[in-house]
């Protein structure tokens, strides 16, 4: 069979990028799958073109940082994915471990356009954890059978603990394809500041509305018992709060839920909170 090398980029990308880029096409074109990393702010839509592949990112201590790894399976047959995992060489044995998630990219079918920006078709959405980071427990993302010629995108959290000591550190990505000996070896730098994020909000916080309703109505499937206590809403909502603060978002209506389900009320309705109890939940 003859391999066809066809340039898709936009020619104002550098060569040594654009040589890159025309790998990973001939690659696809020839059978093999591939897999190449790719930045966390492009929606990887299954069929789409990818992006030059990504070489390094940066984040500061207490910080997550995210990026992506694609997988386009072979042209001709079904292409196995058993494992995506990565490990990072701090360079000093004295620095916290960095610590990783791992995802599976669910896609969403948008059936109706809301503006000029979208289109229809599938789109990157949800997250399946490899490992639920809050129970422990192993979900299905992982194995994952990619059809032929099509992608498959994988999410994966980095975690930057305080204490990291500044540099760059070499950072590997592997990926383990069915019927291949060995894993594939994806290199990545990361490069971290010499500063630290809080772990608190900020007067600048980014902020996002958050139902205890509808997060029961997730967890329930729209059939909320009617005997859930104050402490399970108290408790799911805590989880969905970490996982605003991991990437900085502030949840912004968990306190008044905790303040109505802890409190009593005066004459005119309004809250009177027992704040020693709401802070027991959620701290000061």
């Amino acid at each position: 069979s003859v391999c066809l090398s066809v340039e898709l980029y936009a020619p104002a990308m550098r060569p040594a990028t654009r040589l890159l880029g025309l790998a990973f096409l001939a690659s696809s074109a020839c059978g093999d799958p591939s897999a190449v990393l790719q930045p966390g702010l492009l929606k990887l839509r299954p069929g789409g073109t990818p992006a030059a592949p990504l070489t390094s990112i940066s984040a500061a201590a207490n910080e997550y940082e995210s990026f992506q790894v694609l997988i386009v399976a072979d042209g001709a047959a079904d292409t196995v994915v058993e494992s995506v995992d990565i490990s990072i060489d701090s360079g000093d044995a004295a620095s916290p471990s960095i610590l990783s998630l791992v995802h599976r990219e669910l896609y969403l079918n948008v059936t109706t356009v809301s503006d000029c920006d979208g289109a229809l078709g599938l789109w990157p959405d949800a997250l399946v954890p490899a490992v639920d980071p809050f129970y422990n427990e192993t979900r299905n993302a992982l194995p994952y059978r990619v059809a032929a010629a099509a992608s498959q995108a994988f999410w994966i959290d980095l975690f930057v603990p305080p204490g990291t000591a500044p540099a760059l550190h070499n950072a590997t990505v592997r990926v383990q394809l069915q019927g291949e000996p060995a894993p594939r070896s994806l290199p990545l730098q990361l490069e971290v500041f010499n500063f630290t994020l809080p772990s608190t909000s900020s007067r600048y916080a980014t902020t996002v509305g958050l139902s205890g309703k509808g997060i029961l109505m997730g967890k329930y499937l729209d059939k909320v018992p009617g005997n859930v206590s104050a402490a399970e809403r108290i408790a799911e909502r805590r989880r969905y709060v970490q996982l605003g603060l991991m990437h900085r978002l502030t949840l912004n209506q968990f306190l008044e839920d905790s303040i109505a389900d802890l409190g009593k009320h005066d004459a005119a309705g309004n809250p009177t909170p027992d704040w020693g109890a709401v802070e027991a939940d959620w701290g000061s």
